[in-house]
C-alpha cells in the first residue's frame, strides 16, 4: 500500500476508506521515528500523479509518453 524512495513516499488503495487507514499508518510510523514531512508539499486523495516517469491513474499505470518518445526516436 505504500511505494518509497528516497523522500517521496505514494500511498494508494482501492477505497478511500483503506487510503485513510494508510495514510494513518504511514503517518504514525514517521512519527514514531521522529521523522518528519512538510505538509504544504505532500497531495493527498488524488487520482492521477507522476511517480517517478510513471502515470499513475485510477485503474492503471502508464509509461510517460515523452520518455518512450525518446525511446522510439
Amino acid at each position: 500500500f505504500a511505494i518509497y524512495y528516497l523522500n517521496n513516499i505514494l500511498i494508494y488503495s482501492k477505497t478511500l476508506a483503506k487510503y485513510k487507514e494508510y495514510v494513518k499508518k504511514v503517518l504514525n510510523i514517521l512519527y514514531e521515528y521522529k521523522l518528519s514531512i512538510n505538509i504544504e508539499k505532500n497531495k493527498f486523495y488524488i487520482k492521477e500523479i507522476i511517480f517517478f516517469r510513471y502515470l499513475i491513474l485510477e485503474n492503471k499505470v502508464r509509461i510517460k509518453l515523452n520518455k518512450v518518445e525518446a525511446i522510439r526516436n
